[in-house]
């Protein structure tokens, strides 16, 4: 049986997690038993996998951090494996004044001279890490150009995913949530790198 290992180490997100895997399972959309999560570091995994997607895990990391658990994860994989993962870039810190806002403010509270220290890497960085620890076959997308946005419904692509609210109970529906227009949305500023890369 395929099963999808969640980790984290925070109680929170794993609640969260098992709580909308039982929403999706009771509704048939997913069969039981087949996501599961263990509330550790991802570092301390050691089952062997197909797939491994780690989504904002390196964005706070220096280079030489990353590259260990980039190594980490290209032994984990079975032959032929592939790792996706994603990275902030350089747009993010510097094209979006909100964004910038927000990445040099958040924990501002705790350490006013902090902010949240993300690596903003170019394809180029991201590309080399990967190489270093032995990937192959690497192709580097962005969140606003990849494989199947053509054929993602509006909903999708200019909506926001309320699954997590729904799940908590949490209604929206007298104060929706917005995004900025579809004409903002569509000017197409990459804001992360993802990569998938193969063993």
């Amino acid at each position: 049986m395929v099963a999808v290992l969640n980790y984290d180490t925070s109680r929170q997100a794993v609640d969260l997690g098992e709580r909308i895997t039982r929403h999706l399972e009771d509704q048939s959309i997913i069969k039981p038993g087949v996501i599961q999560y263990k509330r550790q570091s991802l570092t301390e995994s050691r089952e062997m996998a197909d797939l491994i997607i780690k989504i904002g895990v390196i964005c706070g990391l220096r280079d030489d951090v990353a590259a260990v658990l980039l190594a980490e994860d290209f032994n984990q994989l079975n032959e032929g494996g592939k790792l996706i993962i994603s990275s902030s870039n350089h747009h993010m810190k510097c094209t979006d004044p909100l964004s910038s806002f927000l990445i040099q403010h958040i924990g501002a509270r705790d350490n006013p001279f902090g902010g949240w220290g993300l690596n903003f890497r170019t394809e180029e960085r991201l590309k080399g890490l990967l190489t270093r620890a032995g990937f192959k076959d690497i192709v580097i997308y962005s969140d606003t150009d990849y494989p199947g946005k053509a054929n993602l419904p509006e909903e999708k692509l200019y909506g926001i995913d309320t699954l997590p609210s729904e799940v908590m109970g949490y209604n929206h529906k007298r104060i929706p949530l917005r995004l900025p227009n579809k004409e903002v949305l569509d000017k197409g500023t990459p804001y992360n790198l993802i990569a998938v890369a193969t063993k």
